[in-house]
């Protein structure tokens, strides 16, 4: 950002800024090379041999990061076979859960149905007169066999679609 309080003046109190110092031109210089070997002491050949060996080793530097990026990526290529095989694995338990809530939900379906048709039945018993049994053994033998015709019809109707799922 530009400071709206710098000014673009050339000239300070009369005078000129003192020109530029003059900037001698030198052969470009690696990075990497160090402040020892820049040394203008050295012959510009060893200094050259300088800068190679510098980034030669550079160089093999960046090779081994190179390596260890290859192995890392080796690496996670292999845990992305494997959560691929694990997504497919589960999608598989998945598909197996739902099958089996499925025959759940119909016999909890056709249990229901079949309790609410007893009830009805019972109900529909209780409103008619019964004459009152004289015998409690009577009574007691009565209440069991139609316990049992419940009983039967409530199997019969939770069995039929268990049967039916295991056909398909």
């Amino acid at each position: 950002m530009r400071n709206p309080f710098a000014s673009d003046k050339r000239e300070v109190n009369g005078q000129s800024p003192p020109p530029p110092p003059r900037v001698v031109p030198r052969a470009p210089m690696l990075p990497m090379a160090m402040p020892e070997q820049s040394a203008p002491l050295l012959h510009p050949t060893a200094h050259a041999l300088h800068q190679l060996d510098a980034a030669l080793q550079e160089i093999r530097r960046l090779e081994g990061h190179i390596e260890g990026q290859d192995t890392i990526i080796d690496d996670l290529r292999t845990q992305l076979k494997e959560a691929l095989r694990d997504r497919r694995m589960y999608h598989a338990y998945t598909t197996e859960i739902r099958t089996h809530l499925g025959y759940l939900m119909d016999s909890a379906k056709a249990a229901h149905a079949c309790a609410m048709d007893a009830a009805e039945r019972t109900t529909v018993a209780e409103d008619q007169p019964q004459e009152q049994p004289q015998n409690l053994d009577e009574a007691a033998q009565s209440l069991e066999e139609q316990l049992r015709e419940v009983t039967a019809g409530v199997q019969a109707a939770t069995e039929a679609p268990a049967a039916e799922g295991q056909k398909q």
